[in-house]
């Protein structure tokens, strides 16, 4: 994830593949979440279709237990969407993902999800899909 992180998107990419097939050899379920890594990178370097295919191939395979990564799958296919222009099924998918981060607790993926709905209601999908803080006005009526 450091590599993600700091941008370095081919080694990332590199080491999830490498994580999520170590973690299949043994039947361990982190491999489910070097997959959505992988995915989250391929959308980051701009293959959305790349990355829709694992969403689809991850969603039926996530046991209801996995709640954050269910979340984090739900933030990846808003991340596809938004980058595809489909602005209201964007809009749609920020609010399931930011819905399911709030039932979990985890406040800080909420609000940049919540920033991200901002966003897209203030014409701004780019921003959007950044979670850029400089909607924070627009995010305060947002809560209201």
């Amino acid at each position: 994830r450091d590599d993600l992180a700091h941008r370095r998107l081919a080694e990332a990419l590199h080491g999830f593949t490498e994580a999520e097939r170590a973690f299949a050899a043994l039947r361990n379920p982190m491999e489910l979440v070097a997959s959505y890594y992988r995915g989250n990178t391929l959308a980051t370097l701009g293959d959305a279709d790349a990355a829709e295919k694992i969403a689809v191939q991850l969603e039926p395979r996530i046991e209801p237990g996995f709640r954050s990564l269910r979340a984090h799958v739900l933030w990846l296919r808003a991340q596809i969407k938004t980058d595809d222009g489909r602005h209201y099924d964007a809009f749609v998918a920020i609010r399931n993902a930011r819905e399911a981060f709030e039932k979990l607790g985890e406040i800080d993926n909420a609000d940049r999800l919540r920033t991200g709905e901002a966003g897209m209601l203030a014409g701004c999908p780019s921003t959007a899909r950044r979670g850029d803080d400089r909607l924070e006005g627009v995010l305060v009526m947002v809560r209201l």
